[in-house]
This record gives structure tokens, C-alpha cells and sequence, in this order.
């Protein structure tokens, strides 16, 4: 594992993953453990695949890195090919397991390109959905 750059390590918003890169160009991402289960077994991280579904790469280490509210998917801004900045979605799976209150651990499904390599895109956005407004309304009228 090369030196963590300490500018692109990120949280999730559930608080139980964590992403960040590393001086070789390389994006890792793991599941916190819960306190309970901390010492259960080894904690172990993912490096995410040097290029996304497009075979666009994704290494460097001029890479934005954004969770989405779930803390599901992780949206990366890299250059593609032609060093224009495209944004790639990966999806990495629950961070909880349905049956019980143990941490699921990373399990890596597409890498999809989100953006077209024409032009430059960059600050990903997650927008919100009808269920997060109706919980906050909810949470309002109380």
C-alpha cells in the first residue's frame, strides 16, 4: 500500500465505510468494523480495478472522491484517456448485512462511466429521493 494522500480520504455519510487513494494511484475502500466485532477478524480493504465498464483508467492521484447518502455507491472523478475529467459510479454493495448488525464487507458489482470523455465534468452530485424528503417532512412535523 503506497502513502494514503491524507486530502482524499472520505467517510461515508453512514459511518461505516471508508475510501481514500494512495500516492501509487490506486483507490481502496473498506468497511468499518463495529466496535463489538473489531477484534472478530482481520480488516481487510478492496482496491478498486484500474479502469471502469468504458476501460477508461481510473489511477492517478488526481482523483475526487464522493460518497452517495446510502453509502452504496462511490462517485470518482478521474481523466480519462483523452485527460478530460469524467465521473465513474461504482457500486459497492450494502454496507449492512439484512440479517443482522454485522458490517458487510465490500462487495465490488459495475464500475459504470456517468459522464461522457467530451468534455470535463466534475463535483458529483447526489441529489435527493422522494423517500428522503418524505422522512424529512416527517421529521419536521414532529
Amino acid at each position: 500500500l503506497g502513502s494514503v494522500d491524507p486530502s482524499n480520504v472520505k467517510v461515508s455519510p453512514c459511518g461505516r465505510r471508508l475510501v481514500w487513494s494512495d500516492t501509487d494511484g490506486r483507490i481502496c475502500v473498506m468497511t468499518l468494523p463495529l466496535y463489538q466485532n473489531a477484534n472478530d477478524k482481520p480488516t481487510k480493504y478492496t482496491v478498486l480495478p484500474e479502469q471502469n465498464e468504458e476501460g477508461e483508467p481510473m489511477v492517478g492521484t488526481d482523483v475526487e472522491l464522493s460518497w452517495s447518502p446510502g453509502g452504496r455507491y462511490l462517485a470518482i472523478t478521474h481523466q480519462a484517456r483523452n485527460q478530460f475529467q469524467i465521473i465513474s459510479i461504482a457500486d459497492l454493495g450494502s454496507p449492512e448485512q439484512a440479517e443482522s448488525l454485522d458490517v458487510a464487507d465490500i462487495e465490488l458489482g459495475r464500475i459504470v462511466q456517468a459522464t461522457p470523455d467530451r468534455f470535463n465534468s466534475g463535483d458529483a452530485y447526489w441529489g435527493h429521493t422522494a423517500h428522503d424528503i418524505k422522512m424529512a417532512n416527517l421529521v419536521s412535523m414532529e
